[in-house]
């Protein structure tokens, strides 16, 4: 049975909204898992990934205006991810026709495990202490080069490489929401200029999902960001987490 085509685009425009704002909440645009979930919906792959990039643009520079505001991204720190990252990116893209995409994937699966784990238990004051400051900035800048070439290499997104990183050089939550998002809100414009060219073959109706969904999903997710506290934003990280590992791992299958 065909779908009426108003009931097809209002369920896509409401799963477009959600996954928007529950993955933008973690700093992670929702293109990462609302491209594979177009593929699945009958959307070729070109111009999912154009709407992925544009959508993560979109909210995420939302979300990073108010967390700004908010004064809950490290910046310094996010640039020292973001510079190699940027560059690295290209270098990935060449060499992903020479290393099994399957072998990248199963490394952002065992990276996901160590951030959730990271995540659920409580940390003693002394990590935190330890791992501030000069000693976070130094790691930075190789994460931010691993960061970058795998994004250009799978093309998900240096996010899932900078959050689990995060993880383990900071302690609240929101910062480190708050820094992921900016960092990917940069390597998805990187990413996106490749992509120019399939910008005219999206459909009116959705540019509109695409439009309507992801500035609603960064604005619901800009709000509740800041209204839930960090234990909070801890536990939805988690659960981000945990969809992203079924998600590769089913790709890796």
């Amino acid at each position: 049975m065909i779908m009426n085509p108003l009931i097809f685009d209002s369920l896509l425009f409401l799963l477009t909204w959600f996954l928007h704002t529950v993955f933008a909440i973690s700093g992670l645009g929702g293109g990462i898992i609302l491209v594979p979930t177009y593929v699945t919906l009958g959307i070729t792959l070109s111009i999912a990934a154009t709407a992925g990039l544009l959508m993560n643009i979109i909210s995420l520079s939302i979300v990073t205006l108010h967390n700004s505001e908010h004064r809950i991204i490290r910046w310094k720190l996010g640039i020292i991810f973001l510079v190699p990252a940027i560059i690295m990116a290209p270098v990935g893209e060449i060499a992903s026709s020479m290393v099994p995409r399957s072998y990248v994937l199963i490394l952002f699966i065992v990276l996901l495990i160590y951030a959730f784990f990271h995540i659920i238990q409580k940390r003693k004051e002394t990590h935190r202490e330890l791992l501030v400051g000069r000693m976070s900035a130094i790691f930075a800048g190789p994460i931010g080069i691993i960061a970058g070439f795998l994004s250009g290499l799978t093309g998900i997104g240096g996010g899932l490489i900078i959050l689990p990183a995060l993880t383990f050089m900071e302690d609240d939550y929101r910062k480190i929401a708050g820094t992921t998002a900016f960092v990917a809100l940069f390597i998805s414009v990187s990413s996106f200029i490749s992509h120019f060219q399939y910008l005219d073959q999206i459909s009116t109706s959705l540019w509109i999902i695409i439009l309507s969904g992801s500035i609603l999903g960064g604005i619901s997710a800009s709000y509740l960001l800041h209204v839930l506290g960090s234990r909070k934003i801890s536990i939805i990280t988690g659960t981000v987490i945990i969809a992203l590992t079924v998600l590769l791992s089913l790709q890796v299958a």
